[in-house]
């Protein structure tokens, strides 16, 4: 009689989130025409760029894109793994560097930067440390430099927009906004990531027996032989079937510009949008 193999036990909440993932960072269409624009409005401005500065690189996509017009690029971000897969993403490219920080940090020099990117960190800064984190931006700006800031903004987006460009105004001459338009898109968008995640997850723990802290019925499923065992029914066939389809859905970008154009006219005010700004000194 064949003796089925030792199980271990894995918590799934210390699994990390699948986002170096191609699909989770790089491919879908939404995040493709957040940079495209981004790039697109910096380089109405100039062309080429001496030293840029990316805070809140994550793993260094952006970086790796604006180094393409920029003589040198840091990026900047607090995770030390972050950090990490940034250096493998870009580690043919001499021209872009990493640094694992907080920001702000004294180890930067003051007027050392003519291109500053914030995409999507703002919103970790509250109150007062809104103006600080902005000063700190206008102190490391060259005289000629640009600060592109992109940020995601919620519910009366039309309004936290325009708080947001006031307090940018306090500091910086607003070159240029605008605004993607991503409620509708957002809502075909997020349970997507959510299934490819789940799926990304299934397929982690299969030589795992799933300690999941829910009704007793989902660690059943989780755990049955058809899911986990010999037969793999859904890893052959349901699995790469759903995960084709999502992938498809994500990358198209006639659907995000359909959806986004709708969005902007039926739904321009309210929801999940994502505000786009170049700014200099005054």
């Amino acid at each position: 009689m064949r003796s089925n193999p030792p199980q271990r036990v894995i918590d799934p909440a210390s699994l990390e989130r699948p986002a170096n993932e191609a699909w989770f960072v790089t491919e879908r269409a939404s995040q493709r025409a957040r940079f495209r624009q981004c790039i697109h409005m910096v380089c109405r401005v100039r062309s080429s760029y001496r030293r840029a500065l990316d805070i809140g690189c994550a793993r260094g996509y952006f970086t790796r894109k604006i180094g393409e017009f920029c003589d040198q690029a840091l990026g900047l971000d607090v995770s030390p793994a972050a950090i990490e897969n940034a250096a493998q993403t870009c580690q043919n490219l001499p021209n872009i560097q990493f640094m694992c920080s907080r920001f702000p940090t004294p180890a930067l020099e003051a007027g050392s930067f003519d291109l500053i990117c914030a995409l999507d960190v703002l919103y970790y800064f509250e109150g007062d440390q809104v103006e600080a984190f902005l000063a700190e931006i206008k102190r490391l700006l060259t005289r000629d430099g640009i600060f592109l800031l992109s940020v995601n903004v919620y519910g009366a987006s039309r309004s936290k927009g325009e708080e947001i460009r006031r307090k940018v105004a306090q500091f910086f001459r607003i070159l240029e906004w605008d605004i993607i338009y991503r409620e509708l898109y957002y809502r075909i968008e997020l349970p997507l990531i959510q299934m490819l995640e789940d799926i990304h997850y299934l397929r982690l723990w299969r030589p795992f027996r799933v300690s999941y802290p829910g009704p007793p019925i989902v660690s059943q499923f989780l755990n049955n032989r058809y899911l986990g065992g010999e037969l793999r029914i859904i890893d052959r066939f349901l699995l790469p079937a759903m995960e084709s389809i999502a992938h498809f859905i994500l990358r198209s970008k006639f659907l995000f510009r359909a959806i986004e154009r709708m969005n902007r006219v039926f739904l321009p005010t309210h929801g999940r949008n994502q505000l786009i700004l170049i700014a200099a000194h005054p």
